[in-house]
């Protein structure tokens, strides 16, 4: 007796059932977005889809997921129901998607780059600080912050596989430069000067939380354009680049941040140093810049805007000197902690905490900062964590110099030297400012960082 086979549904029952699959499928999702609209607001609702598709498309090509941190930043400082901002979300997305991807192609999770030891030496320390910590809540996410730093660099640094892909990134980064910038400019109308412009209200800020981190910012994306501009491949894109450099530009003067103009200066000498062919050009924009200020309130007068940039110009020779704190009582505070925890600091993220301290000498002022990237660092974790950051800084400096004269000769020389001279923004800035507390600015250094030892493998290689 032959054995009973598998019963064949007719054709229509199994288009019902499938119909009824998808039915009851959709709806449970739907009633899911629905829940999740109904706890976390309309923009949840909104997202998920978004997410799903770009998680999908960032699997297929792991670099967009780089590209989407880039992009992210426009969003500014909008926290996830997870607790963490919108850009660190989108970069663990990014890490996360990389690691799979080089994972099921049999590579290790993430490529090394050797100048990377002195950020694992930084959060080394940092971990060994975290105990001392009076919050330890916030140490603790500082800790994470520095490690989705190093992480984003590695995926950066994975993602980036050729010069043609480092230029793409780069055209990002102006892309979003340009529409941050094109949303403050409304607001340049609102600037009013007080104290001789020591103090300036309503200040351009972007879709930052303050008018230096937009500084920074902005002349990042400047010193990238006029990087893409020296090493443009069509006329199209030098013209595009320049167009990005002359906005972003006028937004970095809006924004008042003496900071941020020094940092753009030394990332300027700096790009002067590693392209020589461009020395001409970029010097006589550097003379017009410093000639537009004066030669603009004469010819315009009437102009508030005008009028306010000229006064904030000539406070630069005070940068300590300001309304809203006392930079040098701040700095002397720094040195006292410094003073009393030189090896491991008061605890990462801790000088708010520990300035506002009874024994502290700048009790009476907030200070979220000491207004220098490296005392900061040292207060916070110890002099050998900011030694290791004069050692990082250094390392990428050597790494740049020797990717350009790799390059010498050739559009892509110009376009690593826009990158790796936009550090330098950090490094000038970081002599009056710490801006590296917003997620915004530190995942777009880790991007730049990443992005610049890709374009030195690059250049390393045989066939480059």
């Amino acid at each position: 007796m032959r054995a009973a086979g598998p019963v064949a549904l007719p054709r229509p029952l199994l288009t019902a059932a499938g119909a009824i699959g998808v039915a009851a499928g959709g709806l449970l999702v739907g009633v899911l977005v629905a829940m999740i609209g109904a706890k976390f607001g309309v923009e949840a609702m909104i997202a998920l889809p978004v997410a799903a598709l770009l998680i999908l498309v960032t699997l297929t090509w792991p670099t967009v997921g780089v590209a989407l941190v880039l992009a992210a930043i426009p969003i500014g400082l909008k926290t996830l129901p997870v607790g963490f901002v919108v850009v660190q979300g989108v970069a663990m997305g990014a890490i996360g998607a990389m690691i799979f991807v080089r994972l099921a192609r049999g590579q290790a999770p993430l490529p090394w780059s050797a100048p990377l030891v002195w950020g694992v030496a930084v959060f080394a320390l940092c971990l060994a600080a975290t105990p001392r910590a009076v919050d330890a809540t916030f140490a603790t996410k500082q800790d994470i912050d520095v490690a989705l730093g190093l992480l984003l660099v590695l995926t950066a640094y994975a993602g980036a596989q050729s010069l043609h892909a480092v230029r793409r990134l780069a055209h990002v980064l102006l892309a979003v430069g340009l529409i941050v910038a094109l949303l403050s400019l409304g607001h340049a109308s609102a600037l009013h000067a007080v104290a001789g412009a020591q103090r300036v209200d309503n200040r351009l800020r972007g879709t930052f939380t303050e008018p230096n981190q937009f500084g920074g910012f902005s002349a990042i994306v400047l010193i990238v354009a006029v990087g893409v501009a020296l090493g443009a491949r069509s006329r199209r894109e030098r013209w595009w680049a320049i167009g990005v450099a002359a906005i972003d530009g006028i937004a970095m003067l809006l924004a008042l941040s003496r900071g941020a103009w020094i940092g753009v200066t030394l990332a300027g000498l700096v790009l002067l140093g590693l392209v020589p062919r461009a020395r001409r050009a970029l010097a006589l924009t550097l003379v017009a810049l410093a000639a537009a200020v004066p030669l603009l309130g004469l010819l315009t007068p009437d102009i508030p805007q005008v009028t306010v940039v000229k006064q904030r110009v000539s406070t630069l020779h005070l940068p300590a000197s300001t309304p809203y704190d006392s930079r040098p009582a701040i700095w002397r505070e720094a040195l006292r902690e410094i003073g009393t925890s030189p090896l491991l600091g008061k605890g990462p993220g801790q000088f708010p905490i520990v300035s506002r301290q009874a024994e502290s000498s700048a009790a009476t002022v907030y200070a979220d900062h000491a207004h220098n990237v490296l005392l900061t660092t040292a207060a916070e974790v110890g002099i050998p964590a900011a030694v290791a950051l004069v050692g990082f800084t250094l390392t990428m400096l050597v790494v740049v110099v020797r990717a350009v004269r790799r390059l010498a000769g050739t559009p892509d020389a110009a376009v690593v030297a826009g990158l790796g001279a936009s550090l330098a923004v950090v490094v000038g800035q970081g002599m009056v400012d710490f801006t590296l507390r917003n997620a915004d600015i530190f995942l777009l250094l880790s991007v730049l960082v990443g992005v610049t030892l890709a374009a030195a493998r690059a250049a390393d290689a045989p066939d480059s």
